[in-house]
């Protein structure tokens, strides 16, 4: 059996023990309210004995009932009734084992019938059901707040685990941004237009400045913008166009609806750089690269296929990252299409909380 609480175990022998010591006190109050004198140990030792037995099987059928109630009945969405019928049922569990335990004792040692025992012990029958109604509201009380902790730690170590997973998604990005294949073509190509065209590389400087920042800046950021996405893009495009010229070309056509929407940082840059990666760029072999919606509802990036580069082996890598960052966001699939292009469908997202 499982408790709620992250010490299942203590919380077990606890409840156990203050099912008994409750159970022990209410049976020396009703003793002493009909007797009107402590009951002694050696010639109440049976009694007592039933009364702990009686305590402890009640508190672990009404901690079993409890968990089912807690599968079938939301405390967040419906607490009364949930605090109601447990309430309901932990009285209804309780007094059918007095009736059968502490009930059949007493007409054995008295040796007469229920009807005469219920006469007998009126009184005392109506104060243990006032006192047990009591009872069970502290240990459901006790159970909410138990169980309220826990799904709260729950939750709480959820989304550290969560953010966890997001930051090594992020840092993996990273590393394929800063790379120092990349950083090293960036500086070839400074390099060869310094002398060649200052201007353009002055250019290529703040463009790979403004690059750079993007990606600093936008590290522990889980979500951004479209229209800010893109304009990383634009600056990130430039660059390689110096690189592969007329060989290279981006077209970027998206409604202003989907530009306020949000997306991972770096998403679209990943499939752009998968795109150069994955297939030879050359005069004769252009890569045309599309970046659209469909529907308001996903974006779309698409770009032609050509022969790929002999050294390059695709282990979708940077796929399944955007796929696994996707998924804190929406329940809505990635969907790839790969055939005479290569299509990667993006989900919009409205929502700037994590699922």
């Amino acid at each position: 059996m499982q408790l709620p609480g992250t010490t299942a175990m203590k919380n077990k022998l606890a409840y156990l023990f203050s099912a008994a010591v409750t159970g022990v006190s209410l049976y020396i109050y009703l003793y002493y309210s009909h007797f009107e004198s402590p009951p002694g140990l050696p010639a109440n030792l049976t009694g007592f004995s039933i009364t702990v037995l009686i305590s402890i099987f009640s508190i672990i059928s009404m901690l079993v009932f409890n968990r089912f109630l807690d599968h079938i009945i939301s405390w967040k969405q419906h607490f009364v009734i949930r605090f109601g019928v447990s309430v309901l049922t932990g009285m209804i569990i309780c007094m059918v084992f007095v009736l059968l335990a502490g009930g059949g004792f007493l007409t054995i040692a008295e040796e007469i019938s229920y009807a005469a025992l219920l006469d007998l012990y009126s009184n005392e029958f109506v104060k243990l059901l006032i006192l047990l109604f009591f009872v069970i509201l502290v240990f459901q009380v006790a159970y909410f707040s138990f169980y309220s902790y826990h799904q709260y730690a729950v939750v709480q170590l959820g989304k550290v685990t969560d953010r966890r997973v997001q930051l090594k998604l992020k840092f993996e990005a990273l590393k394929s941004q800063l790379s120092p294949h990349f950083l090293f073509n960036s500086l070839n190509t400074i390099s060869s237009l310094i002398y060649r065209d200052p201007d353009a590389a002055e250019e290529f400087i703040r463009r790979l400045a403004i690059t750079y920042q993007y990606v600093i800046s936008t590290n522990k950021d889980q979500l951004v913008k479209v229209e800010n996405e893109v304009e990383f893009i634009k600056s990130y495009y430039h660059l390689l166009k110096v690189r592969f010229e007329n060989a290279l070309n981006l077209e970027i056509n998206i409604p202003a609806n989907v530009m306020t929407s949000s997306i991972p940082p770096l998403t679209l840059q990943i499939l752009i750089e998968n795109a150069v990666k994955h297939n030879q760029i050359d005069k004769s072999h252009p890569l045309n690269i599309y970046i659209g919606s469909i529907d308001n509802t996903y974006l779309r990036v698409t770009n032609t296929k050509g022969e790929a580069p002999a050294q390059v082996k695709s282990f979708n890598v940077g796929l399944d990252n955007i796929k696994k960052q996707y998924a804190f966001y929406t329940t809505d699939l990635i969907k790839i299409e790969d055939n005479g292009k290569f299509t990667v469908q993006l989900p919009v997202i409205k929502n700037l909380n994590p699922i």
